[in-house]
């Protein structure tokens, strides 16, 4: 997929400093980096179900309170550190252009223990913070305005 997929609520994957991963849920209007879009060696709209294929490793930690919080519950148990984009559920004054972590994993999967094409997904999105430590991510502090996408409004 090129392009933004508007409206869209997909999920896409990077990794931090130390090789962990973490599935960042758009909400079908969270920024997108653009290596998770253009030429990308998993398609974005493939990702979410190549992630419901790894096995559950771990305990999940759930951060925040959600009504129905099963799928990021099932993300943590596969050792993904999981972020989701709450803006959707905002008015415009109170946006904080963030991913917000809501649920973390007690065994975070490293990188190198993914299947190749979603390693490779991971890879592509690499992060200079630890997932661990950060509770909110802004695409934008990571990337270069042309490196990232975000939904036409």
């Amino acid at each position: 997929m090129i392009g933004y997929p508007d409206e869209i609520d997909c999920i896409w994957v990077g990794s931090d400093s130390n090789g962990f991963v973490a599935a960042f849920v758009t909400a079908g209007f969270g920024c997108i980096p653009w290596g998770a879009l253009k030429d990308a060696v998993l398609p974005i709209e493939n990702i979410e179900l190549s992630l419901a294929e790894l096995p559950s490793i771990s305990d999940a930690n759930l951060l925040i309170s959600y009504p129905r919080p099963d799928d990021f519950i099932a993300l943590a148990q596969k050792g993904l550190f999981v972020y989701d984009w709450p803006d959707v559920h905002r008015v415009e004054r109170d946006y904080t252009r963030k991913y917000e972590k809501v649920a973390a994993p007690t065994n975070p999967v490293l990188m190198q223990k993914l299947p190749p094409l979603l390693r490779a997904s991971a890879a592509e999105i690499k992060f200079n913070l630890l997932f661990s430590q950060e509770n909110f991510v802004r695409v934008e502090d990571h990337f270069q305005p042309w490196e990232i996408e975000a939904p036409s409004l």
